[in-house]
């Protein structure tokens, strides 16, 4: 893959046709406009945290999460212009420490916690101008991923509690988050 990156790990990866898409990694972000044959760098100065995932929507809007460095906790970012530049959304309700899983269903966003934080989900349905908060800690220690089916219908996987050893789960919604 011309101009990919030939060191380190990618943490994720976002098409929105067969042909354009964007990978994350690290504080990089490579966007390719050919189906990955070549990629160029779009973006290495995101110094908000380490980029753990990465969902645009179409052309123009998307969204990194990072796990936090220093003093920042808020750790959703979006972009309005395919990824050249990045706002911090500092809004955010609920105790933010670290984004690893993002996924949309048109115009709805949800964004999970990392690692070491409060299971915590994050639903946009307005394209990531508002968000609502939901604590899922009752049923995991952490969230890593998630899968949009639909504007109802959730999946989020990470840890279980200490209660259930820590164990992978999966926790299901079937009405867009509510339960």
């Amino acid at each position: 893959m011309a101009g990919a990156p030939d060191y380190g790990r990618f943490e994720d990866i976002s098409f929105i046709s067969p042909t354009k898409g964007w990978i994350a990694q690290a504080d990089s972000i490579y966007m390719t406009n050919d189906g990955g044959d070549t990629w160029n760098i779009i973006c290495d100065t995101i110094k908000f945290g380490y980029i753990r995932s990465i969902e645009f929507l179409d052309d123009s809007v998307g969204f990194v999460g990072t796990l936090p460095l220093g003093l920042n906790t808020t750790n959703i970012f979006r972009t309005t212009d395919g990824g050249l530049s990045w706002k911090l959304l500092d809004s955010l309700p609920g105790p933010n420490a670290g984004i690893c899983g993002m996924a949309h269903y048109k115009d709805m966003v949800v964004a999970v916690g990392s690692v070491n934080t409060p299971a915590q989900l994050y639903i946009s349905h307005d394209r990531g101008i508002n968000w609502a908060f939901h604590d899922l800690s009752s049923f995991s220690s952490c969230l890593i991923d998630c899968y949009v089916f639909d504007s109802l219908h959730i999946l989020v996987g990470g840890a279980a509690t200490a209660a259930n050893s820590f164990k992978a789960n999966m926790l299901y919604t079937d009405n867009g988050g509510l339960t």
